[in-house]
């Protein structure tokens, strides 16, 4: 496979399969490697939209992490102008193999990093997240003289209520509360649980009135 050059970058930037049509699309629904020794014999799997772009040979393998395709890898243009062969399709799987380990270890960090910015149980931003944001906001705010405002909020009465019905009820509360509130904001707005009882929103670009 190192023997290859590929598509022009021109072609890449202007290239799109849909699932199901041109090779990377097949290769998409099927979910199984595609080896086409001579592409002339299989008109139908001319790609479409990428101008005058031909090619003799290709070899396709899709990108599955837990059965999803995350993308598709397509080889074609051997510069001796030979057709791949089936050694070639064992090194794109190969290939395909660490992209789906790549693949994978990004998605756990992402949520490894979510799981450290959320709280457990009301499901919104965390104290550390709050103060992180809310400094990052203040920033921001001065550098391009912006309004910014943050709410603290608590919820009245709560620890008679958690007395009186116990935990569970508390706990469903606080989640209701955590719910109404992220119903309430803006996408750009940022609910945090500050701790026990007590909620914060930093709403950017936003004035005291």
């Amino acid at each position: 496979v190192g023997n290859a050059k590929g598509m022009s970058p021109e072609v890449i930037a202007t290239a799109r399969s849909k699932i199901g049509e041109s090779i990377a699309g097949i290769v998409a629904r099927s979910r199984q490697p595609l080896l086409i020794r001579d592409l002339d014999s299989f008109p139908d799997f001319r790609a479409k939209g990428i101008g005058q772009y031909k090619t003799k040979s290709v070899i396709s393998v899709p990108v599955l992490v837990d059965g999803d395709v995350y993308g598709v890898l397509n080889v074609t243009d051997r510069l001796d102008g030979t057709s791949f062969e089936e050694h070639d399709l064992v090194t794109l799987n190969l290939l395909s193999a660490h992209l789906t380990l790549c693949v994978e270890v990004s998605i756990l960090h992402d949520h490894i990093l979510q799981a450290a910015n959320v709280d457990s149980l009301t499901g919104a931003s965390n104290q550390r997240f709050f103060h992180e944001r809310l400094s990052e906001e203040i920033e921001r705010a001065h550098r391009f003289g912006q309004s910014l405002s943050l709410l603290m909020i608590d919820v009245n009465g709560f620890k008679d209520y958690n007395d009186r019905y116990g935990h569970p009820a508390g706990d469903a509360v606080l989640q209701h509360v955590a719910n109404t509130l992220r119903e309430c904001v803006r996408q750009i707005d940022v609910v945090s649980r500050y701790g026990g009882d007590e909620f914060t929103i930093i709403l950017p670009e936003t004035d005291g009135t």
